[in-house]
């Protein structure tokens, strides 16, 4: 669990691959470790009170999945 912690703290401020030559981890592990925690998070909010989102169609149009903001939500 430390080392969850750890790969987490990390992930916030650097590419995953920087992370992954730092652990001496394959990134395709370290990513499934923060879905994870990150799929755990989400299940457990309250977002009955969300009425409207938004995203970022400029992503969308290079061909990217466009992804909501924390920010966004509100």
């Amino acid at each position: 669990m430390l080392f969850d912690a750890w790969i987490i703290t990390m992930a916030k401020d650097m590419p995953m691959n920087a992370v992954s030559r730092i652990v001496k981890e394959t990134d395709k592990r370290l990513w499934r470790i923060l879905h994870h925690y990150m799929d755990n998070a989400i299940a457990v909010q309250d977002l009955s009170y969300v009425t409207k989102i938004s995203t970022d169609e400029t992503s969308a149009k290079r061909g990217q999945d466009p992804k909501c903001c924390g920010d966004c939500i509100r």
